[in-house]
């Protein structure tokens, strides 16, 4: 959810009533500039929709910038092994065997895989979610924190998007 209090309202008030609630639990809380940092989804999808036969690419090189991830890769899992077909400057190198480890390859899910999971990388939470058949875009973050069941979602909603 994203709230917008009253300027001399601090957070914690509604932290506590939320915590009030029976089976609510409030795991993150962070300050959003104005419009709530949607401005950056709505960016991707603009251009996404600007260039349709080059949206999974569009999707992956903003991924970084909407989901604060480090990196972002487009990995083809079409015919032979998994190989990465685009990736961002900072996204891992990929041979087949380290592709492997996002798998399952069609459906979206969360996975955190520990240090040297690929030489020289440290631990690394990732999200993994399906485009079509045949692609699938993986994002991570180096050291965390894990992705957020809302930032899953999102990356899912906007990958559903690309045809």
């Amino acid at each position: 959810f994203i709230v917008d209090l009253p300027p001399n309202q601090l957070p914690e008030t509604i932290v506590t009533a939320c915590q009030n609630l029976a089976g609510v639990r409030v795991e993150w809380i962070a300050r959003y500039p104005e419009g709530g940092g949607l401005q950056s989804d709505l960016e991707a999808l603009e251009r996404m929709t600007a260039d349709p036969p080059h949206a999974a690419e569009t999707l992956v090189s903003l991924c970084p910038v909407v989901f604060r991830s480090h990196w972002a890769t487009l990995i083809d899992v079409s015919d032979g092994p998994p190989h990465s077909s685009f990736s961002t400057t900072l996204a891992p190198d990929l041979t087949p065997e380290i592709a492997a480890k996002f798998t399952p390859f069609d459906a979206t899910h969360r996975t955190d895989l520990e240090s040297e999971w690929s030489p020289g990388w440290g631990e690394t939470t990732a999200v993994v979610t399906p485009l079509t058949q045949d692609r699938v875009i993986v994002i991570g973050r180096l050291g965390g924190p894990a992705f957020l069941d809302s930032e899953i979602a999102r990356l899912h909603h906007l990958a559903a998007l690309v045809k």
